[in-house]
Protein backbone atom coordinates (compact mmCIF):
# COMPACT_ATOMS: atom_id res chain seq x y z
CA UNK A 1 0.00 0.00 0.00
CA UNK A 2 0.90 3.68 -0.90
CA UNK A 3 0.97 5.99 1.93
CA UNK A 4 -1.55 7.92 0.77
CA UNK A 5 -3.79 5.20 0.56
CA UNK A 6 -2.57 4.50 4.70
CA UNK A 7 -3.72 8.18 5.15
CA UNK A 8 -7.37 7.81 3.21
CA UNK A 9 -7.93 4.82 5.32
CA UNK A 10 -6.52 6.19 8.85
CA UNK A 11 -8.77 9.30 7.88
CA UNK A 12 -12.13 7.11 7.43
CA UNK A 13 -11.49 4.85 10.51
CA UNK A 14 -11.36 7.78 12.68
CA UNK A 15 -14.28 9.25 11.08
CA UNK A 16 -16.02 6.45 12.08
CA UNK A 17 -14.69 6.43 15.34
CA UNK A 18 -15.37 9.99 16.36
CA UNK A 19 -19.21 9.18 14.54
CA UNK A 20 -19.89 6.06 16.75
CA UNK A 21 -18.66 7.73 19.80
CA UNK A 22 -20.42 11.02 18.95
CA UNK A 23 -23.87 9.04 18.99
CA UNK A 24 -23.14 6.89 22.30
CA UNK A 25 -20.66 9.46 24.09
CA UNK A 26 -17.80 7.80 26.51
CA UNK A 27 -19.33 4.38 26.26
CA UNK A 28 -19.05 4.30 22.76
CA UNK A 29 -15.41 5.23 23.36
CA UNK A 30 -14.97 2.99 26.19
CA UNK A 31 -16.37 0.14 23.70
CA UNK A 32 -14.11 1.26 20.92
CA UNK A 33 -11.08 0.89 22.85
CA UNK A 34 -11.78 -2.32 24.05
CA UNK A 35 -12.66 -3.57 20.72
CA UNK A 36 -8.93 -2.52 20.12
CA UNK A 37 -7.84 -4.03 23.01
CA UNK A 38 -9.90 -7.35 21.71
CA UNK A 39 -8.55 -7.01 18.48
CA UNK A 40 -4.50 -6.95 20.32
CA UNK A 41 -5.64 -10.13 22.71
CA UNK A 42 -7.02 -12.48 19.45
CA UNK A 43 -3.60 -11.47 17.58
CA UNK A 44 -1.43 -12.50 20.95
CA UNK A 45 -3.28 -15.73 20.97
CA UNK A 46 -3.05 -16.32 17.07
CA UNK A 47 0.98 -15.98 17.53
CA UNK A 48 0.93 -18.05 21.38
CA UNK A 49 2.30 -22.10 20.80
CA UNK A 50 -1.77 -22.49 22.40
CA UNK A 51 -3.05 -21.27 19.24
CA UNK A 52 -2.25 -25.26 18.28
CA UNK A 53 -4.95 -26.23 20.43
CA UNK A 54 -7.73 -24.66 18.03
CA UNK A 55 -5.32 -25.81 14.39
CA UNK A 56 -3.47 -28.43 15.54
CA UNK A 57 -3.41 -32.32 14.44
CA UNK A 58 -4.14 -34.04 17.57
CA UNK A 59 -2.14 -37.45 18.46
CA UNK A 60 -1.87 -39.62 21.50
CA UNK A 61 0.49 -39.24 24.05
CA UNK A 62 1.73 -40.06 27.50
CA UNK A 63 2.37 -37.55 30.57
CA UNK A 64 4.92 -39.76 32.74
CA UNK A 65 5.86 -37.34 36.03
CA UNK A 66 5.27 -33.96 33.81
CA UNK A 67 7.06 -35.09 30.87
CA UNK A 68 4.84 -35.82 27.97
CA UNK A 69 5.58 -38.20 25.25
CA UNK A 70 4.17 -38.67 21.80
CA UNK A 71 5.08 -40.35 18.78
CA UNK A 72 4.06 -38.47 15.29
CA UNK A 73 5.04 -40.57 11.75
CA UNK A 74 7.27 -42.74 13.92
CA UNK A 75 9.45 -40.18 15.66
CA UNK A 76 9.33 -40.04 19.16
CA UNK A 77 8.83 -36.38 20.93
CA UNK A 78 8.78 -35.31 24.06
CA UNK A 79 8.08 -31.99 26.09
CA UNK A 80 7.93 -30.92 29.76
CA UNK A 81 4.40 -30.05 31.18
CA UNK A 82 5.55 -29.11 34.55
CA UNK A 83 1.82 -29.11 35.83
CA UNK A 84 2.50 -32.83 37.10
CA UNK A 85 5.03 -33.73 40.05
CA UNK A 86 7.76 -36.56 39.68
CA UNK A 87 6.65 -38.89 40.97
CA UNK A 88 2.49 -38.96 39.70
CA UNK A 89 1.82 -42.14 37.35
CA UNK A 90 1.24 -42.31 34.20
CA UNK A 91 -1.77 -40.51 32.63
CA UNK A 92 -2.60 -40.66 29.09
CA UNK A 93 -3.10 -36.99 26.75
CA UNK A 94 -4.29 -35.88 23.50
CA UNK A 95 -0.96 -32.93 21.77
CA UNK A 96 -1.94 -31.00 19.52
CA UNK A 97 0.98 -30.35 17.18
CA UNK A 98 1.75 -28.42 13.75
CA UNK A 99 2.46 -30.99 11.22
CA UNK A 100 4.69 -29.28 9.57
CA UNK A 101 6.74 -28.79 12.96
CA UNK A 102 6.35 -31.58 15.31
CA UNK A 103 8.48 -30.45 17.74
CA UNK A 104 5.87 -27.98 19.14
CA UNK A 105 3.61 -30.03 20.60
CA UNK A 106 0.69 -28.56 23.20
CA UNK A 107 -1.06 -30.63 25.64
CA UNK A 108 -4.53 -30.36 25.89
CA UNK A 109 -6.17 -28.99 28.81
CA UNK A 110 -9.63 -27.79 29.10
CA UNK A 111 -8.67 -24.82 31.64
CA UNK A 112 -6.26 -23.54 28.86
CA UNK A 113 -8.99 -23.74 26.17
CA UNK A 114 -10.90 -21.80 28.59
CA UNK A 115 -8.40 -19.06 29.56
CA UNK A 116 -7.44 -18.67 25.97
CA UNK A 117 -10.81 -18.52 25.10
CA UNK A 118 -12.22 -16.04 28.17
CA UNK A 119 -8.75 -13.88 27.08
CA UNK A 120 -9.89 -13.41 23.51
CA UNK A 121 -13.58 -12.73 24.04
CA UNK A 122 -14.36 -10.92 26.98
CA UNK A 123 -12.99 -7.25 25.93
CA UNK A 124 -15.72 -7.69 22.96
CA UNK A 125 -18.29 -9.04 25.70
CA UNK A 126 -17.53 -5.97 27.86
CA UNK A 127 -17.27 -3.51 24.64
CA UNK A 128 -20.94 -4.78 23.75
CA UNK A 129 -21.91 -3.94 27.43
CA UNK A 130 -20.40 -0.98 27.50
CA UNK A 131 -22.60 -0.12 23.74
CA UNK A 132 -25.80 -1.38 25.47
CA UNK A 133 -25.10 1.24 28.36
CA UNK A 134 -24.61 4.00 26.03
CA UNK A 135 -27.67 3.40 24.17
CA UNK A 136 -30.18 2.80 27.04
CA UNK A 137 -28.18 6.06 29.06
CA UNK A 138 -29.42 7.77 25.32
CA UNK A 139 -32.53 6.41 25.00
CA UNK A 140 -33.35 7.57 28.93
CA UNK A 141 -32.18 10.86 28.18
CA UNK A 142 -34.13 11.54 25.13
CA UNK A 143 -37.56 10.28 26.53
CA UNK A 144 -36.40 12.58 29.70
CA UNK A 145 -36.03 16.09 27.22
CA UNK A 146 -39.16 14.60 25.48
CA UNK A 147 -41.16 14.83 29.05
CA UNK A 148 -39.72 17.93 29.97
CA UNK A 149 -40.91 19.18 26.49
CA UNK A 150 -44.53 18.26 27.09
CA UNK A 151 -44.00 19.74 30.62
CA UNK A 152 -42.88 22.74 29.88
CA UNK A 153 -44.37 23.11 26.70
CA UNK A 154 -42.20 23.62 23.60
CA UNK A 155 -42.13 27.47 22.19
CA UNK A 156 -44.00 29.68 21.33
CA UNK A 157 -47.90 28.42 21.91
CA UNK A 158 -49.56 27.74 17.90
CA UNK A 159 -52.76 30.25 18.85
CA UNK A 160 -50.62 33.19 19.46
CA UNK A 161 -48.66 32.57 16.13
CA UNK A 162 -51.56 32.13 14.27
CA UNK A 163 -52.69 35.91 15.04
CA UNK A 164 -49.54 37.45 14.00
CA UNK A 165 -48.92 36.09 10.76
Amino acid sequence: MHVSHLRVLWRRVRTLAVRSTAATGCSGGCALLLVTIGILATLTEVVSPNFLLWTGHPVAGLNLGGTVNYRYRGIEYTFEAHDRPQNAPAERVTVYLDPNNPVLGVEDKLSTRIGDAAFALTPFAAAGISLAVGWIRRRRARKRAAAERDRDGYGFNPRVLRGHR
